[in-house]
């Protein structure tokens, strides 16, 4: 089930502009300035709310929590494009969209209740080794909320943590059945389901070295660059591990065997470089170029899908950096060579050679592939056309394996 959305706009109210205007008193321009003051209601007069602002293009957040009667303010927000996420303990998350142009009022949110029961439960998570404590145990049921991706929802999720002996337990459940998310470090993410009554202790994997990818970072010019930041995702269960150092300037990563998994590489100065495995079957070694790609962005993580298995309740970010959706190439053709150009037409002699340039098509996540209808697969090639009217199609797909057409006619 999909929850509609509404996006909300901030704007002035009127009632003050037009007594400024009347009283002569001077109003600041606070789109030009850029801070904004934004508050609100939580319905019904809901205290203890946690209100978080994520700016969709700059990744900046901070959040507020909701007084007595449901009130929150924001004095400082950036115009700009904004996520929201409205959470408490024991209602259903809400997710808004907002402009903020200028001061404002947003409109109320209404928040409900979230299923309740009266079943509890108790259990241990352990290893290969024995307990397992301050493990992160997420519960999620079948009634959605809002996640912090619009249009994916996710089943309102009960967490809690391991004790020192891996023991935890939950209370006033609903008799149904939940998925289980397990995150704990040093192990792979644990993922599972069942009714409440069958949940009760869970063996998780030791992350081991079996299918270590050793990562070495460098500029354009071949240089090292040791103090790289380097990280990776796994699609299997939506999991972001940070890489370890082995000496002066590899990066190991650790995934699980067969999974499926992005490696990205960042440094200051440089826009970022993504690699893509797509399944792992074995230990590998290889660098990674930073700087080639002058679409990618380096204030952005860009993954293939939005996340699944409970974690697209996490606020979307990696570190400092925003994380989105792949938004996909763009191919582009340019003709290089001489024609005559008829209302976007390349008109050339029968039997010349017409040459063509997939170079200016782009990816923030990296071209990967071109492919020309006629058979070529370089970025430039050159074609020689018979009589008549000819339409080339260049394919171009990237890293992640989305592709985008763009053709011509000559």
């Amino acid at each position: 089930m999909t929850k509609q959305r509404q996006t909300r706009i901030a704007l002035l109210a009127v009632t003050m502009l037009l007594s400024g205007a009347l009283l002569g008193l001077g109003i600041s321009d606070n789109a030009s300035a850029g801070d904004n003051k934004i508050d609100g209601f939580v319905q019904p007069n809901l205290a203890g709310v946690t209100v978080t602002v994520l700016n969709s293009e700059t990744g900046s957040s901070e959040s507020t929590t909701t007084e007595a009667d449901g009130y929150y303010s924001f004095n400082d927000l950036k115009s700009g494009d904004y996520l929201v996420r409205f959470v408490k303990s024991g209602y259903l998350s809400e997710l808004e969209e907002w402009k903020i142009t200028d001061d404002g009022s947003m409109y109320d949110i209404t928040m409900t209740e979230a299923p309740s029961g009266s079943t509890s439960i108790s259990g241990n998570v352990s290893d290969s080794d024995g307990t397992v404590a301050a493990a992160s145990i997420s519960l999620s049921s079948v009634t959605v909320e809002d996640s912090w991706w619009n249009g994916t929802d996710v089943g309102y999720t009960w967490t809690t943590t391991t004790a020192s002996n891996g023991s935890y337990s939950f209370s006033e459940l609903p008799d149904e059945v939940f998925d289980v998310r397990i995150e704990s470090n040093d192990h792979y993410t644990f993922l599972g389901s069942g009714n409440v009554g069958s949940l009760e202790n869970f063996t998780l994997t030791k992350i081991d070295t079996s299918n270590n990818q050793n990562v070495r970072v460098k500029d354009t010019s071949g240089n090292t660059i040791s103090d790289a930041t380097v990280f990776m995702y796994d699609t299997t269960t939506s999991t972001w591990t940070n890489s370890s150092k082995l000496g002066g300037a590899t990066h190991v990563l650790s995934p699980v065997s067969a999974s499926k998994i992005y490696i990205y590489a960042y440094h200051t100065g440089h826009t970022p470089s993504v690699k893509k495995i797509d399944s792992v079957t074995a230990p590998s070694s290889f660098d990674m170029i930073v700087g080639e790609n002058s679409a990618a962005d380096d204030s952005v993580v860009y993954i293939s899908a939005p996340p699944s298995h409970g974690a697209q309740s996490a606020m979307p970010k990696m570190g400092s950096k925003i994380i989105k959706a792949n938004p996909g190439p763009s191919a582009s053709i340019t003709v290089t060579s001489d024609t005559t150009d008829m209302d976007g037409v390349h008109v050339v002699a029968d039997g010349e050679q017409v040459n063509f340039s997939g170079l200016s098509s782009s990816s923030p996540v990296g071209v990967s592939y071109y492919s020309w209808d006629f058979g070529i697969s370089e970025a430039e090639t050159s074609y020689v056309f018979s009589s008549g009217s000819h339409v080339v199609t260049l394919t171009v797909t990237d890293t992640f394996g989305d592709i985008s057409q763009a053709n011509v006619t000559i």
